[in-house]
């Protein structure tokens, strides 16, 4: 069944430093940014309610926009989340134990990308936000 157009539409948005996102990172960086960011993307669009459609990483994203504002989402489709698994469907080595340590592979591709893009010139900081948002648990 197609979806009335005059009722919905679709907004997808580039995360900050993603993309043709001209964002900065900054030591203050964590999960609450990128949920402020998204928050402000609605608000500048005038959009009061709607739903969310999240993979990877934007399933994190949602949860803490669930949590954070739950009057302001209807439906909510996760695909593909990422998280803390005691197992992996990813070829290669199986690994004993939470696959926390493959964070940082999954961030450490990502900060590459980030440094050879000129978006950021310090690994450390790149370093300390994927700490402040895998280094310890998250409760969304």
């Amino acid at each position: 069944r197609t979806l009335p157009e005059d009722k919905f539409f679709m907004i997808g948005m580039d995360q900050r430093f993603a993309n043709r996102s001209t964002g900065v990172v900054k030591s203050s960086d964590g999960w609450h940014t990128f949920m402020e960011d998204q928050i402000a993307l609605l608000d500048h669009l005038n959009v009061r309610r709607c739903h969310l459609l999240g993979s990877c990483i934007g399933p994190s994203y949602a949860f803490q926009l669930l949590r954070d504002h739950p009057t302001r989402f209807g439906r909510c489709v996760m695909l593909q989340p990422i998280g803390l698994t005691k197992h992996t469907t990813e070829p290669g080595n199986k690994w004993e134990g939470l696959n926390r340590h493959a964070t940082w592979q999954w961030v450490g591709d990502w900060a590459n990308e980030m440094m050879q893009n000129g978006k950021c010139d310090d690994e450390g900081l790149l370093r300390q936000l994927h700490d402040q948002m895998f280094g310890s648990p998250r409760d969304f």
